[in-house]
């Protein structure tokens, strides 16, 4: 028989070798015990003795319900050792109730931190709120008495850490669920003071948010200063839209904002530097045309508004490198408004840099200078008062369809809307001159619908010269609206889109109801193709109800075509004679076949006579 000795385990033999551990280990036991039996018992008294938690919910509830004027729900209310309580799911909604689930507010776990809870006066020292979100309708009625709320609320500190904040406007994003905000309400003996900020260290090239609000007691004044660096575009692209008329859709946007806040005055400066920007131009104009997008835009915009009881003004400079473009919007008390341009563009091509401009443009360059002056002058016979004058050295605009090149341009409207312009360059790499004096200006006509629109209005003498001017250079353009014509029409024959008259268009109502020019035209060289025809002149006077054109043709001395048309475009029915005489008339097309072959005759002489009727535009086309 064998004896085995006994095996005594310990599975802490460190604490027999070292008694100074074994008592540091029962200290710390016994501290914690003692530590667990004081949190408890001073909650049981707490909440049996010093406070009555299911009061202050109810408190809580009425106060939310009946001075802001929303539903609010509150989970379970708890007593957090040592001076707090805490709230859960604690949730307020947009509305009266939270039938459509529109949450104003929304939190998982709020603090509310006590002073003088021992003396037996508690009151709120500070409240803490940790991952919450918000959700502001600028169109409610809360979003403009915030101010009053946070005045109201005799709270010393309130910190809303790693906040989610969501602002609409009208069902539109003004800013889409940024994260990560801390927001930190401070009241002072003389005010309030609001700190923003989603970066403890806002380093160089780094991406942050910083912004302070500050508003007095018994005062409508408040002015909040924004700084933030490298924010992505979409995340701001409903408040941007509210002040700078763009809304970015990609890239990211640095800058600086003062916002002043006093009575019913705003005044907003700010300073904003865009990198590879993508986006909208939030810009209406007439005959649905719209401000091209902008594409990978890098530049620098500022801006300086100001709103009041008696008017607005906006004023918003664009900048990139030498390049310039300040624009000035201006409404007075009687609502009348002005607008005053500035550009200095020592190059347009840079704007291919920042504009989403036809992919097919194969040269624009040159040189733009503008300063003009756009004011209502409240007679509806002449609108608008304009004072221009542009400047243009260099341009060229090459595409598929058109080939210009100016060398100057000048254009300039006085005062009484008096219009002068003249240009010289090239047209199809052919010689241009061209003059256009008389007067221009805008009306104001109602809408049936009782809105407004402003049609233009003019009275121009119109003189062009050309060295050389041949057809088959316009034909890409020609069969280009040709096809627009017939797609129109399918469409529209494919969808049972009612036909709309001609006198009924927008282009006709903006551009055409009120056009009147006269036109003298020398075309030193007239061609199809290659062969020289000769040279021709053309001369008429253009008015919506009755039009007439002349042309001539003369080859040396000897005239050898004549053409007028009458025509009118300013009724329903429009309406066009046309009658072309030629008489031994050079020609290099083929005009019939025979027997597999094609007949092109060396000349043409004929007599015609063309009369058109049409009910409605297209018809006409």
């Amino acid at each position: 028989m064998f004896l085995l000795p006994a095996i005594h385990s310990d599975p802490f033999p460190f604490l027999k070798r070292n008694p100074k551990i074994r008592i540091a280990s029962v200290l710390f036991l016994l501290v914690i015990s003692i530590h667990a039996i004081v949190v408890e018992s001073v909650g049981y008294y707490v909440r049996n003795y010093l406070l009555d938690l299911r009061g202050l919910k109810e408190l809580s509830r009425n106060f939310i319900n009946q001075e802001l004027g929303r539903a609010v729900t509150l989970g379970v209310v708890e007593y957090d050792f040592p001076n707090a309580v805490v709230f859960e799911d604690f949730r307020i909604s947009s509305d009266e109730d939270f039938a459509l689930n529109h949450i104003l507010f929304r939190t998982n776990k709020i603090q509310f931190q006590l002073g003088g809870l021992w003396k037996g006066r508690p009151f709120v020292r500070g409240i803490v709120v940790n991952d919450s979100s918000i959700n502001i309708d600028l169109e409610d009625q809360i979003s403009g008495e915030l101010i009053s709320y946070i005045q109201k609320i005799n709270i010393p500190e309130i910190r809303l850490m790693n906040t989610t904040v969501t602002v609409f406007r009208g069902g539109e994003e003004v800013l889409n669920a940024l994260k990560g905000v801390d927001i930190i309400i401070t009241k002072r003996p003389e005010g309030v003071i609001v700190t923003v900020g989603d970066s403890l260290f806002p380093f160089p090239y780094s991406r942050f948010i910083q912004g302070t609000f500050e508003t007095k007691f018994n005062s409508e004044e408040s002015i909040s200063i924004f700084r933030f660096q490298n924010v992505r575009a979409e995340k701001v692209r409903g408040i941007y839209s509210l002040f700078g008329k763009i809304a970015p859709g990609s890239g990211k946007i640095s800058g600086e904002y003062e916002i002043l806040l006093n009575g019913k005055r705003v005044s907003v400066k700010g300073k904003n530097r865009f990198t590879n920007v993508s986006g909208k131009i939030l810009q209406d104009l007439p005959l649905g045309l719209k401000i091209p997008d902008l594409k990978d835009a890098d530049l620098v915009h500022e801006m300086d508004l100001t709103l009041d009881e008696t008017g607005e003004k906006q004023i918003h400079t664009f900048s990139k490198e030498e390049n310039s473009f300040r624009l000035t919007y201006n409404v007075n008390a009687k609502k009348l408004a002005t607008w005053e341009i500035f550009a200095d563009w020592k190059n347009i091509q840079e704007l291919k840099s920042i504009f989403q401009l036809p992919g097919d443009l194969e040269i624009f360059e040159g040189r733009l200078s503008l300063k003009g002056k756009w004011e209502e002058s409240g007679n509806y016979g002449d609108w608008i008062k304009s004072n221009v004058s542009l400047n243009v050295l260099g341009f060229h605009w090459k595409d598929p369809f058109f080939d210009l090149h100016l060398d100057q341009a000048n254009l300039d409207i006085a005062s009484g809307n008096l219009l002068n312009f003249n240009a010289k360059g090239s047209l199809f790499q052919e010689s241009i001159v061209t003059q256009i004096t008389g007067k221009t200006g805008w009306k104001k006509s109602p809408r049936a619908n009782g809105a407004f629109f402003y049609p233009l209005y003019n009275d121009w003498k119109w003189d062009l010269e050309l060295n050389r001017v041949s057809v088959k250079d316009f034909l890409p353009i020609y069969h280009s609206w040709r096809n627009w014509i017939r797609t129109d029409i399918k469409t529209r024959q494919e969808k049972l889109i009612p036909e709309i008259r001609w006198t009924r268009t927008p282009f006709y109502k903006y551009l055409m109801e009120y056009l009147t020019f006269t036109l003298h035209w020398k075309l030193k060289s007239f061609r199809f193709k290659e062969k020289n025809l000769g040279r021709a002149t053309l001369d008429g006077r253009v008015v919506p109800f009755f039009s007439r054109l002349d042309m001539k043709g003369f080859r040396d001395e000897n005239q050898f075509a004549e053409a007028f048309a009458n025509f009118t475009f300013g009724q329903d029915n429009p309406y066009m004679d046309l009658k072309v005489k030629v008489t031994e008339m050079p020609w290099e097309e083929p005009i019939n076949g025979f027997c597999g072959s094609w007949i092109v005759p060396e000349t043409i002489t004929s007599d015609t006579t063309i009369r058109l009727f049409g009910d409605d535009f297209f018809s006409a086309s």
